[in-house]
């Protein structure tokens, strides 16, 4: 078979597939309301579109009414934009689309691309090779888990995040500095989520004397910037406004607020236990980084990842595909046997968690107790393994 043929064979499954996904998406979402993360940004591009500000109250109001079909009550999510302008690049060609139920299909398909392609860039990082048969059943897992198919059904764009940090993880490790830095910049749409992991990332590459990613990444973001500003001049500031109010109107968004509200404790602030061992953490981690290779760096950046869903910063389970990479790493470390058993683990035991705890009312609110099946598991997982085997080189 010459590498022409070859080529072609493999460009024919690829438009196959994503025909068939994209057809199975369509039935989907014309019998399931929802992608409520999809349709905020898919009308604030819109209205962008319109020449108008996706941020405020007008924007908010024509949401709520697709969402509710009535402004929001008090209690209520509000559903205001509040991801940088430059985000809404990403929505912009779906936003072109008149018809909501058809743009959401072709999101939710672009969602499962970049899960397929997070997976493998995931097991590339970790250098993990599996059979057919083992690597069908890991990218079911990859696609069809909890905290995979939640953003597939909601169109949460984490997935893109996801997707843009683990590559820019492994151009890193392949001395692509410049596509790291620029990847690391596309990562910025949704910024509070990536805040801590590129302090980790920069902190090492300033340690390494790799200025080149850091240059990338600060110029990318400038640009990203200044372009946003050519069309609304204050958008740092609305955007600013938006984000401010954002826990006004949304479920628990930390682990201490998350914790009070299972528990029913009173109103104190655990963020501050949660934020200053995560911080002790965090030092213990960059300590053992400074200077040091490639492979340290990414298993203590995965560790980072964990570590940053606890810190106090406004976040969400619906955002713990971020941790997708230090779960396919702690799991290559893993005995053979316990590779399956985790996977069973978390696939039975997260779904059961959210089907037992799930507010079944309106919009299925997930409970806070999502906030720490994944991290726990992780992070035990994590610490166990590298003190049982940090001598060994596949979890250097």
């Amino acid at each position: 078979m010459t590498v022409v043929l070859r080529r072609f064979i493999v460009l024919v499954l690829i438009v196959f597939t994503i025909i068939i996904l994209t057809g199975g998406n369509f039935y989907f979402a014309v019998r399931n309301m929802g992608g409520t993360d999809f349709l905020v940004h898919w009308v604030g591009a819109r209205s962008l579109l319109m020449g108008k500000t996706p941020y405020g109250s007008e924007v908010a109001a024509s949401i709520q009414e697709m969402i509710y079909g009535r402004p929001a009550a008090v209690g209520e999510h509000e559903f205001y934009v509040v991801y940088p302008l430059y985000s809404s690049a990403f929505f912009i060609p779906f936003a072109l689309i008149d018809d909501y139920q058809v743009a959401r299909a072709l999101w939710m398909t672009f969602l499962e691309l970049g899960l397929i392609l997070l997976a493998f860039e995931s097991l590339k990082i970790a250098g993990w090779k599996l059979r057919t048969v083992s690597l069908a059943f890991f990218m079911i897992f990859s696609l069809f888990w909890y905290h995979a198919l939640r953003q597939i059904v909601n169109g949460n764009i984490v997935v893109w995040v996801a997707v843009f940090l683990t590559f820019g993880v492994g151009f890193l490790k392949d001395r692509k500095d410049a596509l790291a830095g620029f990847f690391f910049a596309l990562a910025t749409i949704k910024p509070h989520l990536v805040f801590i992991p590129l302090i980790t990332i920069f902190l090492w590459l300033f340690s390494v004397r790799r200025w080149r990613a850091i240059q990338c990444f600060t110029s990318t973001v400038l640009v990203f910037i200044a372009a946003g500003m050519l069309i609304i001049p204050d958008w740092p500031i609305q955007n600013l406004r938006e984000i401010l109010r954002y826990t006004s109107y949304n479920p628990p968004t930390t682990p201490g607020t998350a914790l009070i509200a299972l528990l029913s404790l009173p109103a104190i602030n655990l963020d501050w236990i949660f934020g200053i061992g995560v911080v002790l953490l965090l030092v213990h981690e960059w300590r053992k980084i400074w200077g040091k290779k490639d492979g340290v760096f990414t298993w203590a950046f995965g560790i980072t990842l964990v570590l940053s869903q606890w810190s106090g910063i406004t976040t969400d389970p619906g955002n713990f595909i971020l941790l997708f990479l230090p779960l396919v790493l702690l799991m290559f470390s893993l005995e053979g046997w316990l590779v399956l058993t985790s996977m069973l683990l978390l696939f039975f035991g997260l779904w059961g968690v959210f089907l037992w705890t799930v507010d079944a009312t309106g919009l299925s609110v997930q409970s806070p107790a999502m906030f720490f099946p994944l991290p726990l598991f992780l992070l035990i997982g994590m610490y166990y393994v590298n003190h049982t085997f940090r001598n060994q080189k596949r979890i250097a």
